[in-house]
């Protein structure tokens, strides 16, 4: 079943940039904020007060230029004690605080500015090293969970030798007609949850890209919004995320 959203109205000739605002086990404590505006033209993102937090950092450029992908800014904050602002403001309608918090693992995602490829890992050592290389950092984009957790579903990752992109699918049918087709296969990724218990990850599809780059997978909705609008193609949701 295809995703059922309105779309944005994206324009190709604009870019979007995506401000989040998390706490520091990336749990999303204020809604996302929207930049839209020529390819090209400057944005400016802002820090927010959020009532029982105090900011800690930023990952990501406050200020920049509108490009043909997504930009992603994240602020960290942290939590002064307090309660806060809980859920996902981002995500209304999701159960939360079903996952035990202790078997929750973040997906650090990291950004290729050349390419347009992502990373998704559990490994802050991988996403520190690529980081290191000049990946651009997007901090913890969803969250895994251990494979020791009962409700816990096994998520395929494959490597692209041609082009240096990975993808990540919970279909093994889908996994091993990939490797098929000449992918390495790099077995389980990460663990996600059923969709009960989690938020959706969605997944779309560039069908202009000649190499990596041409699969995102995220928990904005906006941000696959835009990408649909500007003819991405809607590939469902990919799989459900602890947090």
């Amino acid at each position: 079943m295809k995703l059922s959203y309105s779309k944005l109205n994206a324009n190709v000739n604009q870019g979007l940039v995506l401000a989040q605002y998390q706490d520091e086990n990336g749990k999303p404590i204020s809604a996302d904020v929207l930049l839209k505006g020529n390819l090209g033209g400057n944005y400016s993102t802002t820090q927010k007060t959020i009532t029982g937090y105090t900011f800690k950092e930023v990952i990501g450029n406050t200020t920049g230029q509108f490009g043909s992908q997504v930009t992603v800014v994240t602020y960290v904050y942290k939590s002064n004690g307090g309660t806060g602002n809980p859920g996902n403001p981002g995500n209304p309608g999701n159960p939360g605080g079903t996952v035990p918090d202790e078997v929750l693992l973040p997906i650090w995602r990291a950004y290729n500015l050349n390419d347009g490829d992502h990373l998704y890992t559990t490994s802050k050592e991988e996403y520190d090293w690529i980081v290191g290389l000049g990946w651009q950092a997007e901090g913890i984009a969803f969250y895994s969970v251990t494979p020791t957790y009962q409700h816990a579903k096994p998520i395929y990752r494959l490597y692209n030798p041609n082009s240096g992109e990975h993808f990540y699918t919970l279909d093994k049918n889908e996994y091993e007609t990939v490797a098929a087709k000449g992918w390495n296969k790099e077995e389980i990724g990460f663990y996600m949850v059923p969709k009960e218990l989690g938020y959706p990850i969605y997944r779309v599809f560039n069908p202009f890209a000649k190499g990596p780059g041409s699969h995102l997978f995220t928990q904005s909705h906006p941000e696959a919004d835009w990408l649909i609008g500007l003819g991405w193609l809607d590939e469902d949701i990919a799989f459900y995320s602890a947090r």
